[in-house]
């Protein structure tokens, strides 16, 4: 990352942003882990309405969710040159302090991490966790 915040998007990573959505994408902040989470404004749409139909004030959790996930969130676009700039907001939250960040694939979406706190996240034990019953029947 940059002093102005920007970082560039790998290239594979970019291409297939542009063919999806071209290049319009949406930033927002994770409610689980100190990461932002990248989405193509069409995937991002469906989230909105997903997000949208949760009953009000129904559990805290529930608040919380559509607070952060719809309160950070940014739409962006991918400039030419390949990069994009991370709002401030959105790089406090995360904790992008440090130049090194981490873009993540996920499937549908993408995380940004700081260098620092993806491999804090990686090195945590989790031995003493339960092996939750859909990553025992996932087969490789």
């Amino acid at each position: 990352m940059d002093a102005k915040g920007r970082i560039a998007i790998p290239t594979r990573v970019r291409e297939q942003l542009s063919e999806i959505c071209n290049g319009h994408i949406v930033l927002t902040a994770s409610t689980q882990d100190n990461c932002l989470l990248i989405f193509p404004k069409p995937k991002w749409d469906e989230i909105v309405e997903s997000i949208n139909k949760l009953p009000p004030r129904k559990s805290k959790m529930l608040r919380r969710t559509k607070l952060v996930m719809l309160g950070y969130a940014n739409e962006v676009t991918i400039e030419d040159n390949g990069r994009m700039l991370i709002p401030p907001t959105l790089r406090t939250y995360a904790r992008l302090d440090d130049k090194k960040l981490m873009v993540i694939g996920q499937g549908e979406n993408l995380e940004i991490w700081s260098e620092t706190l993806f491999n804090e996240f990686l090195e945590e034990d989790v031995s003493d966790e339960e092996l939750p019953e859909e990553l025992a029947n996932l087969a490789f």
